[in-house]
């Protein structure tokens, strides 16, 4: 049985924003982590460019506004 916690989580940082009137949401991943890719697709981020990563090893940007 999946338990789908990932998405269960990317809800809850949803909601904790929303309450918060949080205006953007960010995050920096690896291109080999197409699920989590998927996830943040289907949560309505949009990948970016033209900032800075934080970790060498991260090359994916993503970013969702409201």
């Amino acid at each position: 049985m999946r338990t789908h916690i990932g998405t269960k989580l990317i809800e809850a940082v949803l909601v904790k924003a929303s309450k918060l009137a949080v205006k953007k949401l960010y995050v920096e991943i690896h291109t080999s982590l197409k699920p989590a890719i998927h996830l943040y697709l289907q949560a309505g981020f949009k990948e970016i460019t033209g900032q800075a990563y934080t970790f060498n090893l991260l090359n994916i940007q993503m970013e969702l506004t409201s």
